[in-house]
């Protein structure tokens, strides 16, 4: 998970360790790269939440999400933001989620992801 805000990337890290999921966090997008770009650590993942905007970091999470969805199409991704960029749409293999979002819409969309829907 790619997230700036302290408390937004602990509620969603603790929904996510709700379902039983094991979560790896990062401040910026560029932190979350290089994990997955770590020998093997990509092929062990199956779900990235990333923010859209994440200062301190070279990239934005609009680039890590087209970044996983094209080398790592096995991972979900799902991009949960209250800013919307312009131009180059999301892969239609990405979900988006608004903020304000409820916890109930993250599971939903993990659920979906784990019933191999998008």
């Amino acid at each position: 998970m790619a997230e700036d805000e302290p408390i937004v990337r602990a509620e969603i890290a603790a929904t996510l360790e709700d379902l039983g999921l094991e979560v790896r966090d990062f401040s910026n997008a560029e932190l979350a790269m290089a994990e997955l770009g770590s020998p093997g650590r990509a092929q062990e993942v199956c779900l990235l939440v990333t923010d859209v905007h994440m200062p301190g970091g070279a990239f934005t999470g609009l680039y890590l999400a087209r970044t996983v969805a094209e080398r790592w199409p096995w991972i979900y991704v799902i991009v949960a933001s209250g800013w919307v960029e312009g131009g180059e749409p999301l892969p239609m293999s990405v979900r988006f989620l608004p903020k304000p979002w409820h916890p109930g819409e993250i599971v939903a969309a993990v659920e979906c992801a784990r019933a191999g829907n998008s």
